[in-house]
Protein backbone atom coordinates (compact mmCIF):
# COMPACT_ATOMS: atom_id res chain seq x y z
CA UNK A 1 0.00 0.00 0.00
CA UNK A 2 1.55 3.56 -0.89
CA UNK A 3 1.67 4.88 2.07
CA UNK A 4 -0.04 7.81 4.29
CA UNK A 5 3.51 9.78 2.84
CA UNK A 6 2.31 9.05 -0.68
CA UNK A 7 -1.62 10.37 0.33
CA UNK A 8 -0.08 13.77 1.58
CA UNK A 9 2.25 14.32 -1.54
CA UNK A 10 -1.07 13.15 -3.49
CA UNK A 11 -3.47 15.59 -1.44
CA UNK A 12 -0.97 18.46 -1.91
CA UNK A 13 -0.41 18.23 -5.61
CA UNK A 14 -4.12 17.95 -6.06
CA UNK A 15 -4.81 21.29 -3.96
CA UNK A 16 -2.16 23.71 -5.99
CA UNK A 17 -2.38 22.04 -9.44
CA UNK A 18 -6.68 21.73 -9.27
CA UNK A 19 -9.51 23.96 -8.13
CA UNK A 20 -13.23 23.98 -7.85
CA UNK A 21 -15.57 21.01 -7.75
CA UNK A 22 -12.92 19.04 -9.64
CA UNK A 23 -10.35 19.72 -6.86
CA UNK A 24 -12.93 18.83 -4.15
CA UNK A 25 -13.85 15.71 -5.92
CA UNK A 26 -10.01 14.71 -6.02
CA UNK A 27 -9.57 15.09 -2.52
CA UNK A 28 -12.48 13.34 -1.24
CA UNK A 29 -11.20 9.95 -3.57
CA UNK A 30 -7.97 10.65 -1.67
CA UNK A 31 -9.31 10.81 1.48
CA UNK A 32 -11.67 7.64 1.73
CA UNK A 33 -8.75 5.62 -0.20
CA UNK A 34 -7.00 6.67 3.24
CA UNK A 35 -10.10 6.52 5.48
CA UNK A 36 -13.64 6.18 4.95
CA UNK A 37 -14.58 6.83 8.15
CA UNK A 38 -12.79 10.12 8.49
CA UNK A 39 -13.85 10.99 5.53
CA UNK A 40 -17.36 10.65 6.61
CA UNK A 41 -16.39 11.33 10.57
CA UNK A 42 -15.63 15.10 8.89
CA UNK A 43 -18.79 15.04 6.90
CA UNK A 44 -20.80 14.41 9.87
CA UNK A 45 -18.75 17.12 12.16
CA UNK A 46 -19.43 20.04 9.20
CA UNK A 47 -22.88 19.41 8.89
CA UNK A 48 -23.39 20.18 12.58
CA UNK A 49 -21.08 22.76 13.46
CA UNK A 50 -21.73 26.77 13.17
CA UNK A 51 -25.34 27.95 12.83
CA UNK A 52 -27.58 25.58 11.71
CA UNK A 53 -27.75 21.92 10.44
CA UNK A 54 -26.95 20.35 6.86
CA UNK A 55 -29.95 17.59 8.11
CA UNK A 56 -29.64 16.47 4.22
CA UNK A 57 -26.04 15.50 4.53
CA UNK A 58 -26.93 14.04 8.41
CA UNK A 59 -29.75 12.04 7.37
CA UNK A 60 -28.07 10.79 4.63
CA UNK A 61 -25.04 9.61 6.27
CA UNK A 62 -26.76 8.18 9.32
CA UNK A 63 -29.13 6.13 7.06
CA UNK A 64 -26.28 4.90 4.83
CA UNK A 65 -23.81 4.03 7.52
CA UNK A 66 -26.05 3.14 10.22
CA UNK A 67 -25.57 -0.37 9.28
CA UNK A 68 -21.79 -0.78 8.07
CA UNK A 69 -19.55 1.42 9.76
CA UNK A 70 -21.28 3.65 12.19
CA UNK A 71 -18.92 2.79 15.34
CA UNK A 72 -15.74 3.06 12.87
CA UNK A 73 -17.45 6.57 12.25
CA UNK A 74 -18.07 6.92 15.64
CA UNK A 75 -14.23 5.84 16.47
CA UNK A 76 -12.80 8.07 13.96
CA UNK A 77 -15.49 11.29 15.16
CA UNK A 78 -14.01 11.00 18.84
CA UNK A 79 -10.71 10.59 18.02
CA UNK A 80 -10.15 13.71 15.66
CA UNK A 81 -12.99 16.53 17.31
CA UNK A 82 -12.66 15.26 20.86
CA UNK A 83 -16.19 14.91 21.73
CA UNK A 84 -18.90 12.05 20.78
CA UNK A 85 -20.73 12.02 17.54
CA UNK A 86 -23.78 11.62 19.86
CA UNK A 87 -23.98 14.10 21.90
CA UNK A 88 -22.45 16.65 19.01
CA UNK A 89 -26.31 15.24 17.70
CA UNK A 90 -27.73 15.22 21.29
CA UNK A 91 -26.98 19.35 21.03
CA UNK A 92 -27.77 20.13 17.66
CA UNK A 93 -31.09 18.47 16.90
CA UNK A 94 -34.24 18.18 18.36
CA UNK A 95 -37.58 16.19 18.93
CA UNK A 96 -37.84 13.06 17.58
CA UNK A 97 -36.04 13.49 14.95
CA UNK A 98 -33.18 13.43 17.90
CA UNK A 99 -34.63 9.79 19.34
CA UNK A 100 -34.06 8.38 15.84
CA UNK A 101 -31.23 9.56 15.11
CA UNK A 102 -29.27 8.88 18.43
CA UNK A 103 -30.83 5.39 17.81
CA UNK A 104 -28.72 5.08 15.08
CA UNK A 105 -25.87 6.20 16.50
CA UNK A 106 -25.83 3.84 19.35
CA UNK A 107 -24.05 4.84 22.17
CA UNK A 108 -22.84 7.80 23.51
CA UNK A 109 -18.44 7.72 23.49
CA UNK A 110 -18.20 10.47 25.95
CA UNK A 111 -20.91 8.44 28.87
CA UNK A 112 -19.35 10.24 32.39
CA UNK A 113 -17.98 7.55 34.15
CA UNK A 114 -17.02 5.47 31.15
CA UNK A 115 -13.42 5.22 30.86
CA UNK A 116 -13.19 3.41 27.63
CA UNK A 117 -15.81 4.66 25.09
CA UNK A 118 -17.91 1.83 23.95
CA UNK A 119 -16.53 1.85 20.21
CA UNK A 120 -13.32 1.89 21.13
CA UNK A 121 -13.53 -1.34 23.11
CA UNK A 122 -15.76 -2.67 20.04
CA UNK A 123 -12.37 -1.44 17.86
CA UNK A 124 -10.43 -3.61 20.85
CA UNK A 125 -12.32 -6.41 20.98
CA UNK A 126 -12.25 -6.71 16.66
CA UNK A 127 -8.32 -6.60 16.95
CA UNK A 128 -8.18 -9.44 19.63
CA UNK A 129 -10.78 -11.38 17.33
CA UNK A 130 -9.05 -13.38 14.18
CA UNK A 131 -9.36 -11.51 10.87
CA UNK A 132 -11.50 -14.10 9.64
CA UNK A 133 -13.59 -13.44 12.51
CA UNK A 134 -13.15 -9.83 12.56
CA UNK A 135 -14.01 -9.66 8.82
CA UNK A 136 -17.52 -11.36 9.28
CA UNK A 137 -18.49 -9.22 11.99
CA UNK A 138 -20.58 -6.07 11.45
CA UNK A 139 -19.47 -3.09 12.45
CA UNK A 140 -22.71 -1.38 12.33
CA UNK A 141 -24.94 0.13 15.64
CA UNK A 142 -27.58 -1.17 13.33
CA UNK A 143 -28.02 -5.16 13.47
CA UNK A 144 -30.78 -7.44 12.57
CA UNK A 145 -33.31 -7.65 15.17
CA UNK A 146 -33.33 -11.26 17.26
CA UNK A 147 -36.97 -12.65 17.02
CA UNK A 148 -38.00 -11.03 14.60
CA UNK A 149 -42.11 -11.32 13.12
CA UNK A 150 -42.72 -8.98 9.77
CA UNK A 151 -46.53 -9.69 10.65
CA UNK A 152 -45.93 -8.30 14.31
CA UNK A 153 -44.22 -4.73 13.09
CA UNK A 154 -46.56 -4.71 10.45
CA UNK A 155 -49.69 -4.85 12.70
CA UNK A 156 -47.33 -2.46 15.24
CA UNK A 157 -46.96 -0.01 12.97
CA UNK A 158 -50.50 0.22 11.26
CA UNK A 159 -51.51 0.65 15.29
CA UNK A 160 -49.02 3.34 15.37
CA UNK A 161 -50.32 5.24 12.50
CA UNK A 162 -54.50 4.37 13.04
CA UNK A 163 -57.02 6.68 14.12
CA UNK A 164 -56.11 10.09 15.21
CA UNK A 165 -52.57 10.76 16.40
CA UNK A 166 -49.29 9.51 14.85
CA UNK A 167 -47.70 7.05 17.45
CA UNK A 168 -44.24 8.13 15.85
CA UNK A 169 -42.31 6.68 19.01
CA UNK A 170 -43.45 3.57 18.55
CA UNK A 171 -42.73 3.78 14.36
CA UNK A 172 -38.98 5.07 15.88
CA UNK A 173 -38.71 1.84 17.83
CA UNK A 174 -39.53 -0.56 15.13
CA UNK A 175 -37.86 0.69 12.26
CA UNK A 176 -34.44 2.03 13.85
CA UNK A 177 -34.00 -1.61 15.31
CA UNK A 178 -34.41 -3.34 12.13
CA UNK A 179 -31.96 -4.75 9.66
CA UNK A 180 -32.41 -3.03 5.99
CA UNK A 181 -33.52 -6.44 4.96
CA UNK A 182 -36.49 -6.79 7.86
CA UNK A 183 -37.60 -3.82 6.79
CA UNK A 184 -37.99 -4.80 3.42
CA UNK A 185 -39.84 -8.04 5.15
CA UNK A 186 -42.21 -5.56 7.01
CA UNK A 187 -42.85 -3.73 3.83
CA UNK A 188 -44.23 -7.04 2.00
CA UNK A 189 -46.06 -7.72 5.51
CA UNK A 190 -47.78 -4.76 5.33
CA UNK A 191 -48.77 -4.87 1.82
CA UNK A 192 -50.33 -8.40 2.40
CA UNK A 193 -52.36 -7.63 5.43
CA UNK A 194 -54.00 -4.56 5.02
CA UNK A 195 -53.47 -3.90 1.23
CA UNK A 196 -51.63 -0.73 2.04
CA UNK A 197 -48.30 0.71 0.96
CA UNK A 198 -46.36 1.13 4.13
CA UNK A 199 -44.35 3.84 2.26
CA UNK A 200 -46.97 5.87 1.41
CA UNK A 201 -48.84 5.50 4.64
CA UNK A 202 -45.41 6.70 6.76
CA UNK A 203 -45.07 9.64 4.15
CA UNK A 204 -48.49 10.84 5.16
CA UNK A 205 -47.87 9.98 8.67
CA UNK A 206 -44.69 12.10 8.99
CA UNK A 207 -42.92 15.23 8.01
CA UNK A 208 -40.27 17.14 7.94
CA UNK A 209 -36.77 15.59 9.42
CA UNK A 210 -38.03 12.78 10.90
CA UNK A 211 -40.18 12.11 7.72
CA UNK A 212 -37.02 11.77 5.66
CA UNK A 213 -34.83 9.76 7.81
CA UNK A 214 -37.84 7.42 8.52
CA UNK A 215 -38.67 6.77 4.75
CA UNK A 216 -34.90 6.71 3.92
CA UNK A 217 -34.42 4.06 6.23
CA UNK A 218 -37.17 2.07 4.77
CA UNK A 219 -36.00 2.39 0.64
CA UNK A 220 -33.14 -0.29 0.02
CA UNK A 221 -29.40 0.98 0.40
CA UNK A 222 -29.27 0.81 -3.76
CA UNK A 223 -32.50 3.20 -3.24
CA UNK A 224 -31.92 5.54 -0.70
CA UNK A 225 -28.70 6.00 -3.09
CA UNK A 226 -30.21 6.34 -6.26
CA UNK A 227 -32.65 9.39 -4.69
CA UNK A 228 -30.31 11.01 -3.08
CA UNK A 229 -28.17 11.36 -6.59
CA UNK A 230 -31.53 12.52 -8.30
CA UNK A 231 -32.36 15.14 -5.67
CA UNK A 232 -28.26 16.13 -5.68
CA UNK A 233 -29.13 16.63 -9.49
CA UNK A 234 -32.70 18.54 -9.58
CA UNK A 235 -33.62 21.83 -9.34
CA UNK A 236 -31.09 24.95 -10.14
CA UNK A 237 -27.77 24.06 -8.65
CA UNK A 238 -26.04 20.82 -8.58
CA UNK A 239 -25.25 19.75 -5.00
CA UNK A 240 -21.44 18.51 -5.78
CA UNK A 241 -20.56 17.27 -2.36
CA UNK A 242 -23.62 14.92 -2.62
CA UNK A 243 -22.78 13.64 -5.39
CA UNK A 244 -18.97 13.36 -4.71
CA UNK A 245 -19.91 11.61 -0.86
CA UNK A 246 -21.85 8.70 -2.46
CA UNK A 247 -19.88 8.12 -5.67
CA UNK A 248 -16.29 8.51 -3.84
CA UNK A 249 -17.41 5.90 -1.11
CA UNK A 250 -19.55 2.92 -2.78
CA UNK A 251 -17.97 -0.36 -3.46
CA UNK A 252 -18.02 -1.66 -7.33
CA UNK A 253 -21.44 -3.79 -5.91
CA UNK A 254 -22.76 -1.13 -4.25
CA UNK A 255 -22.48 1.27 -7.42
CA UNK A 256 -23.77 -1.34 -9.28
CA UNK A 257 -27.28 -1.78 -7.26
CA UNK A 258 -27.42 1.96 -7.67
CA UNK A 259 -27.49 2.12 -11.35
CA UNK A 260 -29.89 -0.83 -11.79
CA UNK A 261 -32.20 1.75 -8.61
CA UNK A 262 -31.84 4.52 -10.11
CA UNK A 263 -32.92 3.22 -13.69
CA UNK A 264 -35.59 1.65 -12.22
CA UNK A 265 -37.24 4.53 -10.25
CA UNK A 266 -36.52 7.34 -13.24
CA UNK A 267 -36.07 5.71 -16.52
CA UNK A 268 -32.83 7.29 -17.43
CA UNK A 269 -28.95 5.93 -16.60
CA UNK A 270 -27.63 7.30 -14.41
CA UNK A 271 -24.29 8.20 -16.49
CA UNK A 272 -26.92 10.31 -18.69
CA UNK A 273 -28.14 12.13 -15.46
CA UNK A 274 -24.51 13.15 -14.73
CA UNK A 275 -23.42 14.17 -18.27
CA UNK A 276 -26.38 16.16 -18.12
CA UNK A 277 -25.64 17.74 -15.29
CA UNK A 278 -21.69 18.17 -14.92
CA UNK A 279 -18.99 19.23 -16.79
CA UNK A 280 -15.67 19.06 -17.61
CA UNK A 281 -13.15 16.93 -15.58
CA UNK A 282 -15.23 16.36 -12.86
CA UNK A 283 -18.01 14.89 -15.22
CA UNK A 284 -15.22 12.51 -16.67
CA UNK A 285 -14.32 11.17 -13.21
CA UNK A 286 -17.87 11.03 -11.70
CA UNK A 287 -18.65 9.11 -14.56
CA UNK A 288 -15.90 6.84 -14.63
CA UNK A 289 -16.97 6.49 -10.52
CA UNK A 290 -20.69 5.86 -11.38
CA UNK A 291 -19.59 3.41 -13.95
CA UNK A 292 -17.90 1.01 -11.08
CA UNK A 293 -15.60 -0.83 -13.09
CA UNK A 294 -12.43 0.78 -10.99
CA UNK A 295 -10.19 -1.51 -9.27
CA UNK A 296 -10.41 -1.80 -5.69
CA UNK A 297 -6.72 -2.55 -4.57
CA UNK A 298 -4.83 0.29 -2.76
CA UNK A 299 -2.07 0.36 -4.78
CA UNK A 300 -4.13 1.04 -8.23
CA UNK A 301 -5.99 4.10 -6.31
CA UNK A 302 -2.69 5.53 -6.20
CA UNK A 303 -1.72 5.15 -9.23
CA UNK A 304 -5.52 6.34 -10.70
CA UNK A 305 -4.82 9.77 -8.68
CA UNK A 306 -1.70 10.47 -10.32
CA UNK A 307 -3.37 9.55 -13.67
CA UNK A 308 -6.06 11.64 -12.42
CA UNK A 309 -3.72 14.70 -11.91
CA UNK A 310 -2.48 14.93 -15.26
CA UNK A 311 -6.16 14.89 -17.41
Amino acid sequence: RSSDLAGKDIEESIKSELSGDFQKLMLAVVKCMRSTKEYFAKRLYKSMKGMGTADNTLIRIMVSRSELDMMDIREAFRTKYEKSLYSMIKNDTSGEYKKALLKLCGGDDDAAGEFFPEAAQVAYQRWELSAVAARAELKGTVRPAASFHADNDAKALRKAMKGFGTDEDGIIDIITQRSNAQRQEILKAFKTHFGRDLMADLKSELSGTLGKLILGLMMTPAQFDAKQLKKAMEGAGTDEKALIEILATRNNQEIQAINEAFQEAFHKTLEDSLSSDTSGHFKRILVSLAVGNRDEGDEDHAKALEDAKEI
